[in-house]
């Protein structure tokens, strides 16, 4: 499993703290992508997005042609080690050439 940040993120200009992380099984053409910011700024349509956008991207780099959702997509709300609230929106497609 390979695992790395997108360089353009697709980020709204107000969401200082997000960040989109992809995890790529290339194997099977798998990936499971995360989209993490603060707790007080998510919003789910702008989470949605930014993972489209960086799915889309990794569609053209990766000379993929289509991919389609192999589970609904997952929204998560935790608390870090020092007490600070977050919010994970993740989307897990498998792509085809």
């Amino acid at each position: 499993m390979k695992e790395y940040v997108p360089e353009n993120q697709h980020l709204d200009k107000e969401d200082k703290a997000g960040k989109v992380r992809i995890q790529y099984i290339p194997m099977v053409d798998e990936v499971r992508i995360y989209y993490k910011t603060l707790y007080t700024t998510y919003d789910s349509g702008k989470a949605m997005n930014a993972v489209l956008g960086c799915l889309e991207d990794f569609l053209k780099e990766n000379k993929y042609y289509h991919y389609k959702y192999m589970e609904k997509d997952k929204e998560r709300y935790f608390k870090d080690a020092r007490g600070i609230r977050w919010a994970e929106y993740s989307s897990h497609v498998k792509f085809s050439r």
